[in-house]
Parts: structure tokens; sequence; C-alpha cells
């Protein structure tokens, strides 16, 4: 199978609406072009996105307008699926720390082992529903594509990523943060 991973910041996801600044307007519109390039130029079939099933994603309109239509699966564990892989709690109480960026204060999340697990989650999802797809996509946060796209090299899939939209890390290893002063979420 033949994979495009595209990193992106969960906010810029949303279907657009009349209520978006300016700015996230511009970001959506730059996420929605590069979907519709990627989709044509790739044959996408099927798509993965780890995403808040309270709002639908400019991906999955996309999926819904195809001709023809594109799958589409939504790889998040819910709430439920947290707490059973013994996770919810831990990503609940996420370390993180506040680093100045220029005038800005910037809340910074550490990846911790339970990310992993989800990950593991998003991998085996994607490849139980794309089925006999051959090109696929699959969005997800900067902080796990580099782990979505190492676990899915080690199946033996062909994987691609694009983090041209991310503006800004907001993330860190856990041996990174070890250098600063973090606190639970």
């Amino acid at each position: 199978m033949r994979i495009l991973i595209v990193s992106i910041d969960h906010f810029v996801q949303t279907a657009k609406n009349g209520d978006d600044s300016a700015a996230l307007a511009a970001r959506k519109n730059k996420l929605e072009s590069l979907l519709k390039q990627e989709i044509a130029a790739r044959n996408i079939q099927f798509i993965a996105e780890e995403a808040s099933s309270e709002h639908r994603t400019i991906a999955q309109e996309l999926a819904s307008a195809g001709n023809p239509k594109i799958s589409r699966k939504n790889i998040d564990m819910t709430k439920e699926e947290r707490k059973q892989a013994k996770i919810y709690d831990a990503l609940n109480n996420r370390p993180i720390y506040v680093e100045k960026r220029g005038s800005e204060l910037v809340e910074i999340e550490v990846r911790i082992p339970e990310d992993d697990i989800r990950e593991e989650f998003f991998v085996a999802e994607t490849i139980r529903c794309a089925g006999e797809a051959e090109s696929i996509m699959i969005l997800c946060g900067d902080m796990h594509v580099d782990a979505v796209k190492e676990k899915l090299e080690r199946y033996g899939h062909r994987v691609e990523k694009d983090e041209s939209l991310i503006t800004d890390k907001r993330w860190v290893s856990s041996e990174d943060a070890g250098r600063k002063s973090v606190c639970p979420h």
C-alpha cells in the first residue's frame, strides 16, 4: 500500500465556517488545497483521520463529495476505548510546559508512552478499514506522524509524509521534556 501521512493541527482540520478568523480560514484553505491536490495526484482510495467525532472535517467533506466517493474512517480512539486500553487518565493528565515564543506563551505537550498505544490503534484501524485500497491518506496530529510512519513501514508499506502545514511544533519527546519544567495538564 502507498500511504501519505499529512501532519495537521487539529483546530485547522475542522470544516470551514463563517466564524473562522481570516488567519484560520487561510490555513483551512491551504489544507483543503493540499488534500484536493494529493487526492487527485495519488488517486487516493481511502482516508484515515485522527479527528474529533463532534465536528465535520475538511477531509470528510472532500471524501463524501468525491466522484466516486472516497471511503473515510475516523481512526481516533473513543473515550471508552481509551478507558479499556487503560490510557484515558494518562492522556488527560499529559505533562505540559509553557514556552515563550516571541510575545506569546505557548503550551507544549509532552509525548508519553500511552501515545504509542494510540498510534498502534491508528495503524490497526487504518489497515483494517483500508481493505484493498492501494493508495491511502492519513491525517493525524503532528506528534504522531513519525511514529505512525515507522509502524506502517514495519508492515512493508511505502510511506511518505507531508509536514508542510505545520507552522510550529507544539510538542516534545519525553526525553527533551526532561530538560524543561513540566506539570500535568
